[in-house]
């Protein structure tokens, strides 16, 4: 099988985004992100002098197949060097030396990691490549960092830090020459062997690395929509999901009776929710949309573990059969707790039931819905109890999802945390 290379190309208008802002300190050395982050390209640092805190190495290689495999399928795509003097140039020009993250997390950005060294292997001009990286093509990218940042300094020195890897939105150049199946197969070769640790210093050899979200290719995604509006599978998924509606409606009337709770009325996701997860949060799979019909059993607290039970001794919510249950607490869900419940209608339609709280539906929903739900009683006895105003959990939750589909900067970093801290601190008051 031969499979298609692009060429990467950025804009030079400054004002225009699609270009290289950030590099990532990652244990994996990396140049990828169409909203690429690309892994596994020996784009490894050396500490040049510890007593001076200096880190150097390739940023970029010029004309060398990347292998990628995402949603679009199979394909590589290349650099020149004439887009690499264009990327360094911009990114100069636009101030971004001191942009940089960790494991290309936009969570993570640090401060006092500033790239002050810059050049790109060019022997005509008698600019060569770095000691160490000789081989580097021409038109190669390398850069030189002061690392004055004592956590991220220990973090290099112990190894948990390898190397660089760009950040960038890039266009598709039209299609080259297909590699040859050879060139493929040599290209995956190297790559798996980059993967095994044949250990002992100067072994030029790494272990596995990588974050989950990483090796889940979950990381950021192209800013430009992946799936469009009128998607032909979306209107499917919906129609799947409308017709499956009163299935789902008496599971979890079933349960709620089982319970002593209430159940929502049937949530029908729109063609706008479900394109925007689908883009930002599943890298273009619809088949990821496990939410598009979907209803809420609300259950006192003391009741959420025979809940549990009941729903995993359940075959239809087994994976087996295309269920799934995942339990939510704890601060990566920013403080929220809850259970979702997922199941295979006989349309074939993966629905969602989520089992919660009367607490946890008041902090989370607008207070009209979680008055619709709870009722009038129940809602104003939670409100003097807490002495807290309802609904600000999917408020929270609304601003750092935008925040993270912003350009990453140190100053959105820290707001993130800030509205994580208020999130997780918010919903302590509601464990009841």
């Amino acid at each position: 099988m031969k499979l298609p290379i692009y060429q990467l190309e950025i804009s030079e208008d400054l004002n225009d985004d699609v270009e290289v802002d950030f590099v990532a300190l990652v244990d994996r050395p990396a140049i990828e992100r169409d909203f690429l982050k690309f892994k596994e390209n020996k784009s490894k640092f050396v500490i040049q002098s510890e007593d001076r805190r200096i880190v150097s190495g390739a940023l970029m290689l010029a004309d060398t197949p990347i292998y990628r495999n995402d949603q679009n399928g199979e394909y590589y795509v290349t650099f020149t060097k004439d887009t690499i003097e264009k990327i360094a140039q911009k990114f100069f020009k636009k101030g971004y030396q001191s942009n940089v993250n960790l494991m290309h997390d936009e969570a993570l950005a640090v401060e006092g990691v500033t790239m002050y060294e810059s050049f790109i292997v060019d022997s005509s001009r008698g600019v060569m490549a770095m000691k160490g990286f000789e081989d580097a093509p021409e038109g190669s990218w390398f850069g030189s960092f002061k690392v004055e940042n004592e956590s991220v300094w220990n973090k290099i020195k112990s190894g948990e830090f390898k190397g660089f890897s760009v950040e960038g939105i890039f266009n598709y150049k039209k299609e080259k020459q297909p590699m040859s199946v050879e060139e493929s197969l040599w290209s995956e070769i190297c790559s798996i062997l980059e993967q095994i640790d044949f250990g002992g210093p100067g072994s030029g050899r790494r272990p596995e690395g990588g974050s989950e979200k990483e090796s889940k290719g979950t990381g950021r995604m192209p800013k430009v929509a992946i799936v469009k509006p009128g998607d032909p599978r979306i209107s499917s998924l919906r129609q799947g999901a409308k017709a499956s509606s009163s299935e789902v409606d008496k599971v979890g009337k079933d349960y709620a009776e089982k319970l002593g709770g209430v159940v929502t009325p049937i949530n029908l996701k729109s063609e706008d929710s479900i394109l925007r997860k689908v883009n930002d949060e599943e890298g273009g799979k619809v088949d990821a949309i496990k939410d598009a019909v979907r209803n809420t059993v609300v259950i006192d607290s003391n009741n959420i573990e025979s809940a549990r039970s009941l729903i995993a001794s359940d075959p239809r919510f087994s994976a087996e059969n295309g269920g799934r249950i995942k339990i939510q607490q704890g601060d990566q869900y920013f403080g929220y707790s809850g259970t979702i419940a997922n199941f295979k209608t006989e349309n074939g339609t993966i629905a969602e039931m989520q089992i919660n709280t009367p607490a946890m539906i008041y902090a989370k929903e607008k207070e009209s819905s979680a008055r619709s739900v709870l009722g009038d009683k129940k809602y104003n006895e939670i409100a003097n109890k807490t002495g807290l105003p309802g609904g600000q959990g999917h408020k929270l939750y609304e601003e750092i999802r935008l925040l993270n589909a912003e350009r990453p900067t140190v100053a959105n970093a820290k707001k993130l945390e800030d509205l994580k801290s208020q999130s997780i601190n918010y919903y302590k008051n509601f464990s009841f």
